[in-house]
């Protein structure tokens, strides 16, 4: 069984903006979790995180 792993953060509602249908505002949550969306997206792996295999992964038909 193959399980998927997901790197995420906790974003604190309080002290970013919301809109009136309690949806955080984009612009203020890219500014000041700019460092934080980097690094969640670089290339880097953790030490504890490997690259799957060639045979581990799907091939189209």
């Amino acid at each position: 069984m193959c399980e998927a792993f997901q790197r995420t953060a906790s974003i604190d509602p309080d002290a970013v903006a919301i809109t009136l249908t309690m949806k955080l505002e984009r612009k203020p949550i890219m500014a000041k979790y700019a460092n934080e969306i980097e690094e969640l997206y670089s290339g880097e792996l953790p030490p504890e995180v490997h690259e799957p295999s060639e045979a581990a992964t799907v091939q189209p038909a």
